[in-house]
């Protein structure tokens, strides 16, 4: 909250703190990788107020269960089901409210390579690991059963999940494509009702990528002088 005043808080970094600090025992280590979480990922914008990349992610999530399950997406439409209801919990905390610790370092792994297509492919591997679980749900049964955020987690084995990995293809390009596609979205539907709230707010959204742009541009702008007063010597 000190060095990232503009973010705070937010719901989900305590599980991913717990995390870090469980595999190393060093609370200045876990700071440090924490904040390269939050400035190498894309989670800042993530964790600002109002989480305004939190809609596009689910928007994205949507995309492709009815990509790979078409009847679950059916199903969750049929019965009103919302897969934010168990998203929220893997995408906020990086899977550490869910997955076991001995599974969730190998899967950090993955996403330190990959970002964010990792998380959407180990979201689609959990969700076909009870998909026909949850295709026999209406939202009562799937509300109880979500209420134990472990279940399944315990019986899965990494190098057998992992087996499924290539299963899903994800890229960046369709991740941005898809991101567009939301603010499209966004904008028919506010063109369509006066009254409709954004799900993420734009100006805020816009201020905070032209902060980081000038920053980067700063830092750009350093190092040329720094690599111009070299070459002078």
């Amino acid at each position: 909250a000190f060095i990232r005043p503009e973010i705070g808080y937010c719901q989900g970094m305590n599980f991913i703190a717990g995390a870090l600090i469980n595999s190393m025992d060093n609370e200045e280590k876990c700071f440090w990788i924490f904040l390269a979480f939050i400035d190498n990922f894309d989670m800042n914008f993530l964790y600002l107020k109002n989480m305004p990349d939190y809609s596009i992610r689910v928007y994205q999530l949507n995309f492709y269960i009815k990509e790979y399950f078409p009847e679950l997406a059916m199903h969750f439409k049929k019965n009103q089901i919302n897969p934010d209801v168990f998203f929220s919990k893997w995408i906020l905390t990086i899977f550490s409210n869910y997955l076991p610790f001995e599974v969730l370092y190998k899967v950090w792994d993955v996403f330190v390579l990959e970002k964010w297509k990792a998380i959407f492919k180990f979201s689609l591997m959990i969700l076909n690991s009870m998909k026909d679980k949850l295709i026999n749900m209406d939202l009562v049964t799937f509300s109880q059963f979500i209420k134990d955020n472990k279940n399944n987690s315990s019986l899965i084995n990494f190098e057998e999940f992992s087996q499924h990995y290539k299963d899903y293809k994800i890229t960046n390009r369709q991740l941005n494509e898809l991101r567009e596609d939301f603010f499209i979205d966004q904008l028919r539907t506010k063109l369509e009702d006066n009254e409709t709230e954004w799900e993420t707010d734009q100006k805020d959204y816009v201020n905070n990528y032209k902060k980081e742009l000038e920053e980067h541009l700063t830092n750009f702008r350093t190092l040329i002088q720094q690599l111009e007063e070299e070459i002078n010597k």
